[in-house]
């Protein structure tokens, strides 16, 4: 094993190169220069992977934000259709009532002329 900050010496002297990256330990075979070379290619292979992921999960953000508000429109539209549905019932309810409350009046009205 050997450690140096001296490039040209490396190149010269190593045919295997350890890395600590990330906290995981890698090996190059070749030297200094290979090393070089091969971990930039690996970590341009990463910072793609890294990109392409970024890509994915942003589309799969504004898909899960599209189905939301596909989701509320629905919802909504379920909403007014029930909000109208209940007025309706209220007005049908209302219409009952206020006969019911004329018949009564009618009743009370007749058995006080009647008295």
């Amino acid at each position: 094993m050997l450690i140096s900050h001296d490039r040209y010496f490396l190149d010269q002297v190593v045919n295997r190169t350890f890395e600590i990256y990330n906290k995981k330990l890698k090996t190059y075979n070749g030297n200094y220069s290979d090393f070089i070379e091969q971990s930039k290619v690996e970590k341009e292979l990463e910072l793609k992977k890294y990109e392409d992921q970024q890509k994915e999960l942003k589309k799969q953000e504004e898909s899960i934000k599209g189905l939301r508000l596909m989701v509320v429109k629905n919802i909504l539209k379920e909403l007014e259709v029930r909000k109208k549905l209940l007025i309706r019932l209220m007005f049908l309810i209302d219409l009952n009532y206020t006969e019911r409350k004329q018949k009564y009046l009618l009743t009370q009205l007749l058995s006080a002329v009647m008295m």
